[in-house]
């Protein structure tokens, strides 16, 4: 395979982060059943055409089996998952695109097979809707073109009709409205193909050029780094390209732009008062604002309104929608402004050979926001003013219920991928990518380990007491160790959290002014992605255990949870690059599992968790000792990301140092060889105490679900089957079948979950180029992937089937059996 580019430095940090997805994600992914089905109600279709519908998007889905594990997976082999970003030739680059329009066509082939299939198991008055249907796909699929944009050739995903609630409509607002949408979309079609036709044109000249740069940095290596002259020359290469790019595909964008504008507009006139707020909302893309009108609203009618006041204040809201629908509408404007901004940020290269730019501040979607809460606090002052014993913050928690969650957030993510040779002849790379995403409160989401300094447990204290045999005099010795431990770890995280309360206060009023930049974000996931400091915390430890080996006079019996402790705190080492390793690597936690806490918790028997514990007598040390060199090496790689991301988030601006981005690139494989070992180390043990335990299954379950909880994580449709049979008036032959399918579905969902892990836990030879193991972590993602897929594809039919062995009434009581939230995908775009 070719060298990596270290132009791929400046594409991640100037073109959008969606930029060369990778790993299959420049194809359509197939079309789920959920999606399928949703779209489908627009043809409104029978329970028997529903169950051959079914069966047909099933031989659909074998189809999309086979084009994976042929062309696209061959394609993916050979270009390590980027497509033409690979070569280093012009020749080579047209050959990949080739292979990528050709692979386009297979997709396309066999949604179209599908959709006809599923044309001749319709009426005639259904065809029309179908066709709406199999368009929609058609767009999905061109936009899949945005996966490789350079610049300039992103296309906002919006499909208004995802938003309306069709059913609530009057028919004569469905009708027009669904006449208005059908001529907007044939149109929104149309203009996606024209701006595909240009994307593909573009891409073949910007390839040409990017390999050319390829060729010419096949020398750069830690020993030999490019100098600031080289880099200066790189970088105007690459943006007069980009620029040739922007030129050619800038009139389609605004031509879809302005097409979706009046779209949107015209949607909004259309739509009755009740739902267009709501409507446009639900369509615009997340663009950062708040809506506490609704609760002010609420608030006072809980607050004892008389009618006439209520009247006035719904008058109010009204208006307000009026207003927000507008600025809805401008926001997503404003968006599209400011990724134009980031197509054009400037880059330069310092005196001292480093990669400078400028972090981007979303300046036209800060006004926006600025006018909306200008015109939302109008709104919320005018309620309050009519409701005068309830103060403003009093009202608005009053109203408080069951809202959408609102759309007030912060995003923040880096990309960085910078290479050469790694020296000694091969190729490296270092690979950065993190992402902060947060709604409402900047630190919601972010892991307790991260803000706290742990305690140490109840099942500690009491797996001493139980090892230790204590008596209760002594268990009370015990407790008063704890508390005295508990209490001076609390002062000390009180002390120490100081700084996120400011941070945190500092960014809430940011979000409320609309003036939160990306240095702010950046600075925000720097610190929220390290743990607040620990410092002197192994010395309340120490203590805590001298004083319980003092009571107990046994330190061999404490030795096993004194190194337990140990390796907790080693696993929550680590910062923002050791947090982007793990986001971007094998989803494999088997390195972080304790397996004393595991059996410790887990629902075993006393003789099975003696055995346990003697299967595991010879782990602990070793375990200890690999988890302290991980922490060692977690540690290094995030002073490594510091050397490397010089000035990060200071004055707006970001410098790479490429030197130390290159010294980063030994620490990732120095840090993934601690990590494998200790991995390897914990799963032999592991199945040492599967073979000496009566339940195997059950202990291997919980194992499994600490090792690789991406994928075994709890199953959310038993649930679904457990309140399906226990629904009222149920006759003996629902409950047979009900039994049955729920037998089935455990039986298929473990057998599917094993094939998944199995990929994981395969042997597979050591990598020692990063790039390499960047592309084998992404394609194991990407399989594991494809098996939750199929194994969620499988259980939503057999969930079909439950409903429909429940009559009307009795779906109805157990609230109507509703589709458990799909997983987020593992194979991360970068």
């Amino acid at each position: 395979m070719p060298h990596r580019l270290f132009i791929w430095a400046i594409l991640l940090l100037t073109a959008s982060p969606a930029v060369a997805q990778g790993m299959g994600r420049q194809f359509a992914e197939p079309l789920s059943w959920p999606v399928l089905r949703d779209r489908l109600i627009l043809i409104a279709p029978s329970e028997q055409q529903l169950e051959r519908i079914a069966a047909e998007h099933d031989t659909y889905l074998a189809e999309f089996e086979v084009l994976r594990d042929g062309s696209i997976a061959a394609f993916l082999e050979e270009t390590q998952g980027m497509g033409a970003f690979t070569a280093d030739d012009p020749d080579e680059a047209r050959r990949s695109i080739a292979k990528t329009t050709a692979i386009r066509g297979d997709i396309a082939t066999i949604d179209d097979a599908m959709f006809a299939r599923i044309a001749e198991v319709l009426g005639e008055t259904q065809q029309a809707g179908l066709e709406r249907v199999k368009q929609r796909r058609h767009r999905d699929r061109l936009r899949t073109r945005a996966g490789v944009s350079i610049s300039g050739g992103q296309v906002p995903r919006i499909e208004p009709r995802d938003g309306i609630d069709w059913s609530s409509l009057s028919e004569a607002d469905r009708v027009a409205i669904e006449t208005t949408l059908t001529d907007w979309e044939d149109r929104y079609t149309a203009q996606l193909k024209s701006w595909a036709l240009a994307q593909d044109h573009a891409e073949v000249g910007f390839m040409a050029t990017l390999s050319e740069l390829t060729a010419t940095q096949k020398n750069f290596s830690a020993d030999s780094p490019p100098d600031a002259e080289q880099i200066a020359e790189l970088i105007t290469t690459f943006r007069t390209a980009q620029q040739e790019v922007q030129a050619e595909l800038e009139p389609h964008v605004k031509r879809v732009q302005r097409h979706i504008v009046s779209g949107m507009e015209s949607l909004a006139d259309l739509l009755p008062t009740k739902q267009r707020f709501a409507v446009i909302r639900a369509v615009v893309p997340g663009v950062g604002v708040n809506n506490r009108v609704p609760k002010a609203v609420r608030g006072a009618r809980r607050s004892g309104a008389d009618e006439a006041t209520m009247a006035a204040i719904i008058g109010i809201e009204v208006e307000w929608e009026q207003d927000a629908v507008a600025l809805l509408i401008e926001a997503m404007e404003a968006q599209w402004k400011d990724e134009v901004d980031r197509h054009n940020m400037v880059m330069e290269a310092s005196e001292d050979g480093a990669i400078a730019f400028e972090l981007p501040k979303s300046e036209h979607s800060a006004n926006v926001r600025a006018r909306w809460n200008t015109r939302h606090e109008r709104a919320i002052e005018a309620i309050v003013a009519l409701v005068p014993e309830v103060d403003k913050k009093t009202l608005v928690n009053m109203g408080i219920g069951d809202d959408a969650v609102e759309s007030r957030s912060m995003e923040s993510s880096t990309t960085v991928m910078i290479a050469g040779g790694g020296g000694d002849g091969e190729d490296g790379a270092v690979i950065v990518s993190t992402s902060v995403t947060s709604s409402g409160d900047p630190f919601e989401g972010i892991g307790d380990d991260l803000l706290t300094i742990p305690a140490i447990d109840q099942y500690v204290l009491d797996g001493l007491a139980r090892d230790l045999e204590l008596d209760d005099s002594v268990r009370s010795a015990l407790a008063s160790l704890h508390a005295t431990h508990d209490e001076q770890r609390l002062a000390m995280e009180t002390e120490r959290a100081d700084e996120r309360r400011a941070l945190r206060k500092d960014m809430r009023e940011k979000m409320q002014r609309g003036d939160v930049d990306q240095a702010d974000q950046m600075k925000v996931g720097m610190i929220l992605m390290a743990p607040i400091s620990r410092e002197g915390l192994e010395s309340l430890d120490a203590a805590f255990f001298d004083g319980v080996e003092d009571i107990a006079g046994n330190p061999k019996l404490v030795q096993p949870w004194r190194l337990a402790r140990v390796r907790e705190l080693a696993r929550l080492s680590g910062g923002m690059m050791s947090a982007s390793i793990e986001m971007i690597g094998v989803p494999d936690n088997r390195w972080k599992v304790d397996l004393l806490t595991l059996i410790e918790q887990a629902d075993m028997a006393d003789g099975d968790r003696q055995a346990a514990r003697a299967a595991m007598a010879n782990w602990h040390a070793d375990a200890t000792s690999l988890a302290l060199d991980v922490k060692a090496s977690r540690d290094a790689l995030d002073d490594g990301m510091l050397a490397m991301m010089k000035n990060m988030g200071q004055g707006g601006k970001v410098e790479i140092d490429v030197q130390a981005a290159m010294d980063v690139e030994r620490l990732q494989q120095a840090a993934a060889r601690k990590r494998d070992s200790l991995s390897t180390l914990t799963q032999q043990t592991a199945d040492a105490i599967a073979g000496v335990v009566s339940d195997t299954r059950a202990f291997r379950l919980a194992w499994l679900q600490r090792a690789f909880p991406d994928v075994a994580a709890d199953d959310a449709f038993p649930k679904r089957y457990r309140t399906a049979a226990t629904t009222s008036g149920l006759s003996d032959d629902q409950r047979g079948a009900i039994a049955m399918l729920r037998a089935e579905h455990d039986e298929s969902w473990w057998l599917k979950t094993e094939a998944a892990i199995a990929i994981l836990t395969a042997e597979r030879a050591a990598v020692e180029d990063q790039t390499q193991a960047f592309y084998e972590a992404q394609r194991l993602r990407q399989e594991v992937d494809r098996h939750t897929f199929a194994r969620r594809e499988a259980a939503l039919k057999r969930l079909e089937q439950l409903r429909g062995i429940l009559d009307e009434q009795q779906l109805a009581e157990a609230g109507g059996l509703a589709d458990p939230a799909a997983p987020q995908s593992m194979a991360l775009p970068f």
